[in-house]
């Protein structure tokens, strides 16, 4: 395993996502092309990018496949969450992404097959016995 930021990840594109229709006003108001740095390269990349539909296409496809996964990281690092409760976590996490309908199949397969892997990672016996016996599933 190594440091990830993953949350972060998630969380900015999430944002992104919820500001579209606010960034994109910003780079077509006239009071941004009034600024000395709405002329530079960066400054027209940016603008160029907000305004570009398959940016925010890959924005929400990156948002909606990613969200079960933060959620499953999410649940897991909370106080009271149980070793009982990540082996259905993961199964459900997984049927997310499985009925993600964002991104194409050939994709959709390509995270799938990176979750299993890293399942089959850190799955061990006590994960299955743990979820046997955890009060909600009885």
């Amino acid at each position: 395993p190594s440091k990830t930021r993953f949350a972060y990840t998630y969380l900015v594109f999430d944002r992104f996502s919820r500001l579209k229709n606010q960034l994109r006003t910003t780079v077509v108001d006239t009071q941004w092309e009034l600024m000395a740095v709405a002329h530079t390269d960066a400054a027209q990349n940016v603008h160029l990018t907000l305004l570009d539909d398959q940016f925010w296409q890959q924005i929400d496809q990156i948002s909606h496949t990613l969200r079960p996964l933060w959620k499953l990281f999410r649940l897991t690092d909370t106080e009271g969450s149980t070793l009982g409760l990540l082996y259905s976590m993961f199964h459900e996490m997984r049927a997310s992404i499985q009925m993600c309908t964002y991104i194409s199949d050939d994709r959709r397969e390509t995270i799938l097959q990176i979750v299993d892997s890293r399942w089959e990672y850190m799955r061990r016996p006590i994960h299955g016995v743990a979820a046997l016996l955890h009060p909600l599933y009885k």
